[in-house]
């Protein structure tokens, strides 16, 4: 399956799938939405059908895809906020994401990389690769079943079960690497110096942009995150407190950061 979206003679979009017949059913977030919205009224048989489809995919195949817009509008809101951030004009945004989806049997890995750059403000490039373990998930699916309704459900057990399944995949979509870099141009300094127009200090005192990135900076260093992210907490930390150039690359041994 080839698609190729162009606008004004240009390609923005193009997508490639190759291997073996790959149905809409091995993507499962739309497998779900599908088995709520058709099957909700039997969910034990909604998830035996996903459970099996998980089971028997053993299908080999690549997905690749390329978004390349490199003049987008923004919507009216965001041009505003910029208007009142001070930029004279409203530059538009460029975005770039390729991606592929490669399935072996019970696991699926995913890669994207791209960027999205708006040339007054700032720039941001980025990268990750996930792994999702479809056998796990298929195996967690089944434990499910044995507390899922045997007779209609009702709307609190249908969003609890919906529930579950997001922290399924969650539980069982773990992180490869992560990269991503940030270059700043002005876009931060003009948004502390615009928040700064609404806030005081402790003492009552009119803030300044400086009194807005010590406060966000000191936010970010008291979050409470995912252990494997703590050793980036104090750099993001210092990068809100001094915006300039932000640089962060995770790759965990073990593939062992779930999402």
């Amino acid at each position: 399956m080839n698609i190729s979206i162009k606008v004004a003679d240009q390609t923005i979009f193009t997508l490639k799938e190759q291997g073996q017949h790959v149905p809409e059913k091995y993507t499962l977030p739309q497998n779900w939405a599908r088995a709520f919205k058709h099957n909700n009224d039997n969910l034990t048989q909604a998830f035996k059908q996903m459970q099996q489809e998980l089971t028997d995919n053993t299908g080999l195949y690549t997905t690749q895809l390329d978004l390349n817009i490199p003049t987008l509008n923004l919507p009216p809101e965001a041009q505003s906020y910029l208007k009142q951030l001070g930029y004279t004009k409203s530059e538009p945004l460029a975005l770039n994401i390729k991606g592929t989806i490669n399935s072996k049997e019970q696991t699926t890995l995913t890669n994207f990389n791209g960027f999205v750059k708006l040339s007054d403000a700032a720039t941001t490039h980025f990268s990750h690769t996930l792994k999702i373990d479809n056998a796990k998930i298929a195996k967690e699916i089944g434990e499910l079943l044995a507390q899922t309704p045997k007779t209609v459900a009702t709307e609190q057990q249908k969003q609890a079960l919906a529930m579950h399944l997001l922290a399924i995949e969650g539980r069982n979509t773990f992180l490869n690497t992560f990269n991503i870099s940030y270059k700043d141009n002005s876009l931060l300094p003009r948004i502390y110096k615009e928040n700064a127009k609404h806030m005081q200090t402790g003492t009552g005192l009119p803030a300044t942009a400086q009194d807005v990135a010590t406060l966000y900076a000191a936010i970010i260093q008291s979050a409470q995150i995912n252990p494997a992210l703590t050793p980036y907490q104090t750099t993001l930390a210092q990068f809100f407190q001094d915006p300039k150039e932000l640089k962060l690359a995770i790759k965990p041994k073990k593939s062992t950061i779930t999402l």
